[in-house]
């Protein structure tokens, strides 16, 4: 994580959902795969290492062009060490900056390996929208949001592209996605900016979790509810038991139900994309 390799360790992350240890900084860190909560941003435990891990962290701290004089420095003077994850990175922040003009040089230029970050594939699909190439545009940002669903940047956009591609519907459900992380990435970054804990508010982000289609995290989350209502002596030790006891049942109940096509059509809102095989 700080190294800034967020989508990768999103893997590990949600392996500690499944065996269902995991602990409350790990869960805010799902909630926003691409950069570290702006409150989280701030702490040591997320310090950042390296010329990736550094420029998210800047992302995150809402200081854009710094971030993107960085990468853009290094791409200058030592191009040879610059990442694959690292050139997919300058997209977004191609795009963040509004510097739109500039992405069909950065295209053009994009090393092997690119193509497997959710930057790259958000950078390209707004890259395609901006030349009103809707369908191109709408396979480019599924794919980016296949490798992050936490990416309420590029719901927006597809909700743009299918728009445009007359598919109001499907635009309605991806922009209506966004609103819904935004809104679990605020509750997030509350927590992770404040050590007060309002179990009412951790059932919120419960319920937005479960209409993401993300159970075990909302069952992370539940657990992490159950923890501060224990201390705050609003559960005694039997409740707590018997609550943690039906989580782990849910738990398992999710893993032997799991539909891994079902959820990816969820993710993509339902579109079609073109020899997507990750």
């Amino acid at each position: 994580m700080r190294e800034g390799r967020r989508v990768e360790a999103k893997v590990l992350l949600r392996r500690l959902c499944r065996a269902g240890n995991v602990e409350e900084m790990d869960l805010r860190s799902l909630l926003s795969l691409a950069c570290p909560l702006p409150g989280d941003a701030v702490t040591d435990a997320f310090e950042p290492i390296g010329l990736e891990g550094t420029v998210r962290h800047a992302i995150s701290k809402g200081e854009v062009a710094a971030a993107g004089e960085m990468l853009q420095r290094a791409l200058d003077e030592t191009p040879a060490s610059v990442t694959s994850a690292e050139y997919a990175l300058r997209g977004r922040l191609l795009v963040l900056l509004e510097q739109f003009d500039r992405l069909p040089e950065w295209i053009k230029s994009a090393p092997d390996g690119s193509e497997e970050y959710s930057d790259y594939w958000f950078a390209i699909g707004v890259d395609q929208l901006q030349r009103s190439d809707f369908s191109a545009a709408v396979d480019s940002l599924g794919r980016a949001v296949i490798r992050d669903e936490t990416d309420s940047r590029a719901y927006r956009v597809l909700g743009d592209a299918l728009l445009g591609l007359g598919k109001p519907e499907q635009a309605q459900v991806a922009t209506e996605r966004a609103g819904l992380i935004e809104q679990t990435v605020s509750l997030g970054d509350q927590m992770a900016s404040n050590q007060q804990r309002d179990v009412g508010q951790i059932s919120v982000l419960i319920d937005l979790l479960e209409r993401l289609q993300r159970p075990l995290e909302a069952l992370g989350w539940r657990g992490i509810q159950v923890a501060y209502g224990r201390a705050n002596s609003m559960l005694d030790d039997a409740q707590a038991r018997d609550v943690l006891k039906m989580i782990n049942q849910n738990r398992i109940a999710q893993l032997e139900k799991s539909d891994p096509a079902a959820k990816r059509l969820f993710v993509i809102c339902g579109i079609d994309l073109l020899h997507e095989s990750n």
